[in-house]
């Protein structure tokens, strides 16, 4: 009997704990003999892993405490701070009195105050000919770094849902970020790692910004419409050098805005590309800005309270090959992945400029070769 996996607030080494009590649990390898079970627990806290190698929990020892508990075991140490990694482990005891002691592993502390967040929260409002348009916009902003990164940390939320991007690259395999909640009540922010996404020279950000559910624009196929407001994101960067000095990158009006590729977005009515008004190179330093970036405008802040996500962030598990490809009509196929499943379909097309391609997806094949002959007709 072992101790196997130790969670914090039921993660495992997590990033951007904001709450001030953590809940510790812990769970044991498979024994081959029956009737193990724990009879007591120690847990030991402390801001140095050292600290840990010789039992000193500089932040918080529980003690042995007799208990048969291993979930959702409360801190009750010293003031947490924002921003901090703590170290931990576990002592626990059989009932043959035999200790076992847990791998020791960490957690990092969020953003406790609102009074840590120096960034503001930003949009891009664009209008034409007096009308409203749903494009999506793409925020961009360059920074010099000129001392070696210790290590870096992003604090973001995006609303609806945001994309990440440094130097050129999307940052984590991450999707649909943050989690959908009241708005009003609860805005979720994530925390991210970014040292190795930066380097000692210019450096860039960028920002691709959707509606999800908290701009809900109709069209096409409505089971709901509503707006919490405008598209909006809140970002904080903030880097801690070898040096120990730190440096800060907030959004604010500083930053740059222009217009996607993505013309049209609706969480129940899809996408509309047009691959025409693509900017490559948006997203790294030293890209040429034109006369589509402007500022960024101040966004009023959301009713909702930050709070760090808790849940684990949706990811893109399993790529689907079609089955069939059967063609309907002239210029009309039907594909048949084989299953449902919640994603994005990946498209290679060859054509002239301007031309269209439109996916339509359904649930039953046959559903879409009725719905191939009407577009052919």
């Amino acid at each position: 009997m072992q101790i196997q996996t130790v969670l914090i607030e039921n993660q495992s080494c997590p990033l951007g704990i904001d709450c001030e009590q953590p809940a510790f649990s812990w769970s044991f390898t498979e024994s081959k003999d029956r009737g193990n079970f724990q009879t007591a627990y120690r847990i030991i806290v402390s801001d140095k892993e050292q600290s840990l190698e010789e039992d000193l929990g500089t932040i918080w020892d529980s003690g042995i405490v007799k208990s048969r508990r291993n979930i959702n075991v409360l801190f009750q140490g010293e003031t947490l701070e924002s921003r901090k990694r703590y170290f931990c482990k576990i002592q626990a005891w059989d009932q043959n009195k035999k200790m076992m002691e847990s791998q020791i592993t960490w957690w990092e502390m969020g953003l406790l105050q609102q009074s840590d967040w120096s960034a503001e929260w930003i949009s891009k409002h664009i209008t034409e000919d007096g009308n409203e348009l749903q494009p999506i916009p793409l925020f961009r902003y360059e920074f010099n770094i000129e001392k070696q990164i210790k290590q870096a940390r992003i604090y973001i939320s995006g609303l609806g849902h945001y994309e990440l991007r440094l130097n050129g690259s999307k940052v984590e395999n991450r999707v649909l970020e943050p989690g959908w909640t009241n708005y009003n009540k609860t805005c979720l922010y994530s925390v991210y790692d970014v040292t190795n996404y930066l380097s000692v020279s210019t450096n860039a950000i960028g920002v691709i910004l959707g509606n999800g559910f908290y701009n809900v624009t109709g069209g096409r196929y409505v089971k709901y419409k509503g707006s919490f407001g405008e598209p909006t994101f809140i970002a904080q960067l903030e880097i801690q050098y070898e040096d120990d000095t730190k440096s800060v990158i907030t959004s604010n009006t500083d930053w740059l805005s222009s217009l996607g590729p993505t013309t049209f977005s609706c969480i129940y009515g899809g996408e509309d590309y047009d691959a025409r008004l693509e900017q490559l190179g948006w997203d790294t330093a030293n890209f040429s800005v034109n006369s589509l970036w402007q500022p960024a405008l101040k966004a009023i802040s959301p009713k909702g309270k930050l709070r760090a996500q808790k849940t684990p962030p949706l990811k893109i598990m399993k790529t689907f090959s079609p089955i069939e490809i059967k063609k309907i009509k002239s210029s009309v196929y039907v594909a048949d992945l084989g299953q449902n499943f919640s994603g994005w379909i990946r498209l290679k097309v060859k054509g002239l400029r301007g031309m269209t391609v439109k996916l339509t997806p359904a649930e039953l094949v046959n559903i879409l070769r009725l719905v191939g002959k009407v577009i052919d007709g």
